[in-house]
């Protein structure tokens, strides 16, 4: 009869007591850190979703978000006019006037002629249509303002301090822009390798690589872009965004035809071509969301953050886009708070639904500082 403790014994002789770990114990433990793995930022996202609302509340109650809002609508009335010239007249340039005419008469089509918007936007199309390039260049001043605009609007609300992106806080480059702090003149923080330049010392990312978004040579650069102080670094970190505006002033003006068709369907086709136009609409202006929130904030967020924070503003905004052409639709007379005025009313009334607009962005631009914070557990 065998021994009692030849039961204990596998193939070989080795006791089990005494095994390894099988190549099964092995996947097993794969699959488990795996799960694990995955379940984590799922729970961290949950925990951020959770506590965004009362971040964000926090955050913008320690700020005047409405004069904030006012401030950059002041920037934004003043490169409208300058932007759409811009936009319409290098337009014409890539596809041709005929073109751009017949896209602007789809557009009038397409919108209320409640209020005559209309018949502004299809004027607004053959005014920039025979505006000369000298017209085009010197627009760019007054239309990269804006910039600027959005540039104190997003320090304002971060407190005026460089967010790096590994969450350590430092001066802001934006102050005064005649060398104040971080501006590299008397006073100005250093910019050759600090803790937010990502040079030695610098803030590391989320995966532990270098803050420095200059490559070799950074420190050069920022030295040099340090002359020209913070506000025509923001004004030109707007030229990429004014530089496309017009492939997507195309890409609004392309769906119109069938926007104008679908309204003339019906009720199905109108709220087809709402949801069509939101769509695109969200596109549109979530790109330059996101690039306004990585290169003109003094704010160092990462492209991801960015990204996702400017779709999600985005997403707001173009539902207010919508709106507006709701509130053009409406048999309202909104120059009679103002002497039977339409032009004055009609002003007035784009200068307030443009700060409503403001105010979403900041609101989104303060949820996406307040969601990276509370990721980084801060």
């Amino acid at each position: 009869m065998p021994p009692a403790h030849d039961a204990a014994v596998h193939d070989g002789g080795v006791p089990v007591a005494q095994r390894g770990p099988t190549r099964q114990d092995a996947g097993a433990g794969r699959r488990r850190d795996h799960d694990e793995a995955r379940r984590a930022p799922a729970l961290r996202r949950r925990a951020v979703l959770r506590r965004l609302p009362a971040r964000t509340r926090g955050l913008l109650r320690r700020h005047e978000l409405p004069l904030t809002a006012a401030g950059l609508t002041f920037y934004g009335a003043l490169a409208a006019v300058p932007s759409v010239l811009i936009a319409v007249r290098v337009a014409g340039w890539l596809v041709g006037d005929d073109r751009m005419l017949a896209l602007g008469g789809s557009l009038e089509a397409a919108l209320p002629s409640t209020m005559g918007v209309d018949a502004v936007a299809r004027a607004a199309v053959v005014y920039g249509l025979g505006v000369t390039w000298p017209v085009v260049v010197f627009s760019l001043f007054p239309a990269s303002l804006y910039g600027e605009g959005l540039r104190r609007a997003y320090a304002a609300l971060g407190d005026g301090r460089r967010e790096t992106a590994a969450g350590a806080l430092g001066p802001d480059d934006g102050g005064p822009d005649d060398g104040g702090p971080g501006d590299g003149g008397p006073g100005g923080g250093a910019d050759d390798g600090g803790p937010d330049d990502g040079g030695p010392g610098g803030g590391a990312d989320d995966g532990g690589r270098p803050t420095d978004r200059t490559g070799a040579g950074g420190s050069r650069v920022r030295r040099l872009l340090a002359r020209f102080g913070s506000g025509w670094r923001a004004r030109g970190a707007l030229l990429p965004v004014l530089a496309a505006a017009p492939v997507l002033l195309l890409v609004v003006l392309g769906i119109t035809p069938l926007v104008a068709d679908l309204f003339a369907r019906g009720l199905d086709g109108s709220a087809l071509a709402v949801y069509l136009s939101l769509n695109v609409d969200w596109v549109v202006i979530s790109l330059p969301l996101a690039w306004s929130f990585r290169a003109v904030a003094p704010q160092d967020l990462s492209w991801r953050a960015a990204l996702v924070g400017g779709f999600a503003t985005g997403a707001f905004v173009a539902g207010f886009v919508q709106g507006i052409v709701l509130f053009v639709a409406l048999p309202v007379d909104v120059g009679a708070p103002f002497g039977g005025s339409a032009a004055v009313g009609g002003v007035v009334a784009g200068l307030l639904w443009l700060w409503l607009l403001h105010v979403v962005v900041l609101v989104g631009f303060a949820a996406t500082l307040s969601a990276v914070a509370l990721r980084r557990g801060r």
